[in-house]
Order: structure tokens, then sequence, then C-alpha cells
């Protein structure tokens, strides 16, 4: 039984493959475009990296900055 199952296997690892790499396009994209909701509050918190808190004008800047990456980078 395991030596059918190891032989088919063998055979559908491209399809894997292929289906791992057609998927990885779209997990990047995810999280590019989640990765605001929690850098966000973590700037606006007090270990933040910044010397103040960003105003919401330039949160929706953050957040828009990779829809105009993409416009301008063949994304």
């Amino acid at each position: 039984m395991f030596e059918k199952l190891k032989g088919e296997l063998k055979l559908k690892w491209r399809q894997y493959l292929a289906a791992s790499l057609a998927s990885y396009g779209s997990l990047c994209t995810g999280m590019s475009m989640g990765w605001t909701s929690p850098v966000l509050p973590a700037l606006r918190g007090p270990h933040s990296p910044l010397p103040q808190p960003p105003t919401s004008q330039q949160e929706s800047w953050v957040g828009s900055l990779l829809v105009l990456g993409g416009l301008l980078g063949g994304y």
C-alpha cells in the first residue's frame, strides 16, 4: 500500500511544486497588504522607533504606498 502511495507522490511532485509557486504570489501580496494592520498600532505605541506618533494623514500614506509602488514598479 505504501509503495503505491509513494509512487503516486513521486509522479505528482511537479504538480505540487507548481501549485505552491502559484500560491506564493498571493501569499506575498496578502502579507504586504496586511502589514499595516499590526504595524500602525506599534508605531503609535510607547516603544515606537519614531520620535513622535504618526498623524492620520501619515498613516494613510503608509497604507497606500503599496498601491503607489505597484503602479510605478509594475507590480
